[in-house]
């Protein structure tokens, strides 16, 4: 069943406010939402070192140590959310690269990086590369963050960012391409 953004937004506040219970009541509201975001992520990763579920759990476990966060909407939330998706598969990248010594860094290409083929290799250069994507461009590595990590529609990335859906059809092809330009690059 689907929740209003206001309910969730109102959860938000509550548990902003410590209110006891508000924590488990907003995660009973959006885990089927973050179920399917987790899916989205997971069929990107060839090696899979999460189930569904277990990156929710990882999810949930680090939003769960927020403190002191303004949350402002549903939107913010799952930002916040993608964040620790993000975060959560690029440690356990470090951990599988640490374990595997001297792995070669699997040069990634545009399909790689976008279309589901990725190994734990290519979520490294690709978080790499968002981070100095970032330091270019701020929206732009926004814009990417939400289409990849939370799959979120051309729609849906211009509402949450406040652009035109035009801003986000150019910057996400030009962000496509400099991140498949930086991929190939033998700094990378």
């Amino acid at each position: 069943m689907s929740r209003s953004p206001s309910s969730i937004t109102k959860l938000l506040s509550r548990w902003q406010e410590n209110e006891p219970g508000a924590f488990e009541d907003l995660i009973d509201q959006v885990y089927a939402e973050l179920r399917a975001i987790a899916h989205n992520v997971m069929s990107l990763e060839k090696n899979k070192p999460f189930q569904t579920t277990g990156l929710v759990h990882e999810i949930y476990a680090d939003l769960g140590t927020k403190s002191g966060i303004d949350w402002q909407d549903r939107n913010h939330f799952f930002k916040i959310a993608s964040i620790a998706m993000r975060r959560a598969l690029i440690h356990e990248a470090r951990r599988g690269k640490a374990l595997k010594r001297d792995a070669d860094l699997v040069s990634a290409d545009e399909t790689l990086l976008f279309s589901g083929c990725g190994t734990a290799e290519d979520w490294l250069l690709f978080d790499s590369l968002l981070r100095e994507l970032e330091l270019q461009d701020t929206c732009m590595a926004k814009i990417v963050q939400l289409k990849v990590f939370c799959g979120y529609t051309n729609q849906e990335t211009a509402d949450s960012l406040g652009i035109s859906i035009a801003t986000v059809k150019r910057r996400w092809s030009f962000a496509k391409a400099w991140i498949y330009k930086r991929s190939l690059e033998p700094d990378s």
